[in-house]
């Protein structure tokens, strides 16, 4: 095989995506803010259920599309009546309810750094919280850019969301792996020519992303 042979089939084998979308809820950390974080606050302020969580599904895509602030949502979904605990004090528990996923942002940050990749947050979190997470996990250390609904004032999974975070990270469908937890978003991202890998844990994710010739030895990541 001469050099421009081994030039071909070099190229040939590189991997096509240049650009990964990541959810980051579910992903790279806990999910921000659902029903079942509500029904732990129930537990844990030991509040009226049915009507927390009813209100709670009138207006969290208000929140979570920007329509509402994080102090609004709160007022109407809990202190719809007098408590013997305050505003502040349920926002603490609200913001106490993030982890980070250790090993997924380990493992995007080493992608991102090995393969030259650009790294594309989607997410559908309301603005403080969506901006708390970034500082609190230092999301900025690995992400190029945050396309948020509170942002957009869309939410996932609408197609129009995916259509404006290919334009904003000046990415082609064909180029990009949309890594998500949810297996509707992954479908309507694929109608769009999106390829995606539905997240259920570190190690599946990372042996299917290394399907698409994305290796990295197990010493590098975590030696």
């Amino acid at each position: 095989m001469n050099d421009s042979d081994f030039l071909k089939l070099m190229q040939q084998s590189q991997p096509v995506i240049k650009t990964i979308f990541v959810d980051i809820g579910g992903v790279l950390l806990s999910n921000s803010w659902d029903g079942k974080c509500v029904k732990d606050s129930i537990n844990y302020f030991g509040i009226e259920g049915d009507e927390v969580l009813f209100r709670h599904s009138e207006v969290a895509s208000l929140y979570y599309c920007g329509k509402f602030s994080l102090d609004e949502y709160i007022k109407y979904v809990v202190f719809f009546t007098d408590r013997n605990f305050g505003c502040d004090e349920y926002k603490d528990f609200v913001f106490g309810q993030s982890k980070a996923n250790e090993d997924m942002i380990k493992y995007i940050k080493f992608l991102r750094g090995h393969f030259r990749l650009k790294i594309v947050a989607l997410n559908n979190e309301g603005r403080e919280l969506n901006e708390f997470r970034i500082k609190k996990f230092k999301l900025h250390e690995l992400v190029d850019s945050f396309i948020s609904s509170s942002y957009l004032k869309l939410c996932k999974p609408d197609p129009e969301f995916y259509r404006i975070a290919l334009d904003i990270s000046g990415s082609d469908a064909s180029e990009v792996l949309y890594i998500e937890e949810r297996e509707l978003m992954t479908a309507i991202a694929g109608k769009l020519g999106i390829k995606s890998i539905l997240h259920s844990n570190y190690k599946n994710t990372r042996k299917e992303v290394e399907k698409l010739g994305f290796y990295l030895p197990e010493e590098t990541l975590f030696g």
